[in-house]
Formats: C-alpha cells, structure tokens, sequence
C-alpha cells in the first residue's frame, strides 16, 4: 500500500466531500486534526481488508525501517561523544 501512489488521491476526493458535511455540522472544527484523522481512518480500513501476504509485507517494511532507525540513532550518539 502506497500513500502517495495509491490513495492520495482517493483520499483527498473524499475528504472535500467529507469536509462539507463536516463544517456544516460543527463549524468550528480543527479541518487540520480532522484531515489527517480522516486520512488515518481511511487508511487503517483499507489496511484491515488487506489480505495476510500483504500485512506481512509491510510488517517486514516497519521492521526494516526500525532496524534503520536503531541504527542511525546509535550512530549519532556516536558522534555527540
């Protein structure tokens, strides 16, 4: 699942017409909160209909990527010596 390549654009389309009925019904509402809570929402459904060799691909990805980042943070505390 790509953000950028698959659902940016579903995302945003939905999010206009969701805004409306948003403000209209609170119009004090934080669009910028509720944006990104809405773009969480979207994605985490999406995720949950993924089929089991998907989900596996991207907890292999997260893995990687902490590995990463355990990694490159060792080495900048590295150099703070």
């Amino acid at each position: 699942m790509s953000y950028e390549s698959q659902w940016k654009a579903i995302i945003e389309k939905e999010w206009e017409t969701h805004k409306v009925k948003l403000t209209q019904e609170n119009p004090k509402v934080n669009l910028k909160t509720a944006r990104f809570n809405f773009a969480n929402a979207f994605i985490r459904e999406k995720y949950q209909a993924e089929t089991k060799e998907v989900k596996d691909e991207v907890k292999k990805r997260r893995e990687k990527e902490e590995d990463a980042n355990v990694n490159s943070e060792a080495q900048n505390k590295s150099y703070q010596k």
